[in-house]
């Protein structure tokens, strides 16, 4: 038998198993912990490792335990935000708290005297460098992933 063959139905078997396991869930970082491999972490603490070999590459995944919202990984780097960004999180944190639900980008909109597109463009910024989450679908359901100490004062 062809080794390319049996390693190429390997990769398959494994990215199908690599698919199931990590549909839906959110990307939080993106890092490389050598010049042959990069690590994907998502906001639950699964980490999706690809590493390149001689001979292909090989997939490994760490399942991640849930964290309550506002924690990170002790590994992730501290998140980078505006003042303008903290501000939103902040918004949205107290909010929560006294709503009990996450703010309408409506409710955003009235709260920083904006345009629509401004607050969704916001909060897609905010999504993409993980520091709040949503569920797909599902209306008022964003998370703030970073500590309200990073971003109060």
């Amino acid at each position: 038998m062809d080794r390319r063959r049996i390693t190429t139905n390997v990769l398959q078997d494994e990215s199908r198993l690599a698919t199931e396991l990590l549909r839906g869930r959110i990307v939080s970082l993106v890092f490389r912990r050598r010049s042959t491999e990069v690590g994907i972490e998502f906001t639950d603490g699964t980490r999706l490792f690809v590493n390149w070999a001689i001979d292909g590459i090989e997939l490994s995944i760490t399942d991640g335990m849930p964290r309550p919202a506002g924690t990170r990984p002790k590994s992730a780097a501290r998140p980078k935000f505006t003042r303008l960004q903290g501000r939103y999180l902040k918004f949205i944190q107290e909010y929560l708290q006294l709503h009990g639900v996450a703010p309408s980008e409506r409710d955003m909109q009235y709260h920083f005297r904006v345009t629509p597109p401004t607050v969704h463009q916001m909060i897609l910024t905010l999504e993409r460098k993980g520091l709040i989450e949503r569920a797909p679908g599902q209306a008022r359901s964003i998370r703030v992933l970073v500590d309200p100490h990073e971003f109060s004062g």
